[in-house]
C-alpha cells in the first residue's frame, strides 16, 4: 500500500528524513513543526488557527512585558520593558523586519502622545509642547535605538474565510521583547529641554522640569502595561 503523498509530494515516512538530510546540510533543523499542536483563537469578530509558531507556548512578554521574568526583575528599577506584535502579513521574514524597524518608532511616537495630550497650563508647559511637537520625535526615535530586542517570537495562522471566501488564508505575525533603559528616557527628556532652553531662553525651570516629566512617563507606563 502506498504512503500517502501530501501537496508538496512527501509521504509521511520521508518528511522526517528529509528534515535529518537539512539538519546535516545546514547544520540544524527543527521537529517542531511536525509535533506542533494548533491553537484556535477568536477575537471579536476575527477567527483563526495558529498552526506553527517559533514555540509551543505563547510568551507570556507578549501581554505583560513588564514582570515577565524572574530573572529580570532586578533590572526593573533600570529599565522599562515593552513588547509590540505584528499585524498578519505574508511571510514570517517580512513580519519580523516589519516590526524590528517600526516597534522603536512606535514606541517614540505613544511617548510623544502622552506628552502632547497633557493639558497642563503655564508659559514653560506651553514652550515644553511646542518643542516636543517639533522635535521629540526625533530625538525619541534617535535615542531609542540603543534598546534591547530581548526575545522574538513568531505564528504562522491560518484565518477564518470571510463571507463569500471559500479557502483560509494564512498569515504570519511576530513579536518582539524590548527592554529600554531609562535613563535613555532621561536623556531625551534632556535634549528636549536643552532645544527648549535655547528658543525660550526667558523661560526658567526647564531642569526641575524634567524631573516632572520623568515621574509623568513613569504613570504612563503603569498605565500602559
Amino acid at each position: 500500500m502506498k504512503n500517502k503523498r501530501d501537496r508538496h509530494g512527501y509521504s509521511g515516512f520521508k518528511r522526517p528524513l528529509l528534515c535529518i538530510a537539512l539538519a546535516l546540510f545546514y547544520g540544524g533543523c527543527s521537529f517542531s513543526s511536525l509535533k506542533f499542536k494548533k491553537r484556535n483563537v477568536k477575537k471579536g469578530s476575527i477567527e483563526y488557527s495558529v498552526v506553527n509558531a517559533s514555540q509551543d507556548i505563547r510568551p507570556s512578554w507578549l501581554q505583560y512585558p513588564q514582570g515577565a521574568s524572574s530573572e529580570l526583575a532586578a533590572n526593573e528599577e533600570s529599565h522599562f520593558y515593552f513588547s509590540f506584535e505584528s499585524g498578519p502579513k505574508i511571510s514570517q521574514e517580512i513580519a519580523c523586519n516589519i516590526v524590528r524597524v517600526y516597534a522603536r518608532d512606535d514606541l517614540a511616537r505613544r511617548i510623544v502622545d502622552f506628552y502632547l495630550s497633557t493639558e497642563e497650563e503655564g508659559e514653560l508647559e506651553l514652550n515644553w509642547r511646542l518643542v516636543l511637537a517639533s522635535e521629540g520625535l526625533g530625538i525619541f526615535k534617535k535615542n531609542l535605538k540603543n534598546s534591547k530586542i530581548l526575545a522574538t517570537y513568531w505564528e504562522r495562522r491560518l484565518y477564518a474565510p470571510k463571507i463569500g471566501d471559500t479557502e483560509e488564508i494564512e498569515g504570519f505575525s511576530c513579536g518582539l521583547w524590548i527592554e529600554v533603559p531609562k535613563a535613555l528616557f532621561v536623556e531625551s527628556l534632556e535634549d528636549v529641554a536643552r532645544l527648549g532652553k535655547k528658543r525660550f531662553w526667558k523661560v526658567n525651570g526647564w531642569d526641575l522640569a524634567v524631573r516632572k516629566w520623568e515621574r509623568d512617563y513613569r504613570r504612563f507606563h503603569e498605565e500602559t502595561y
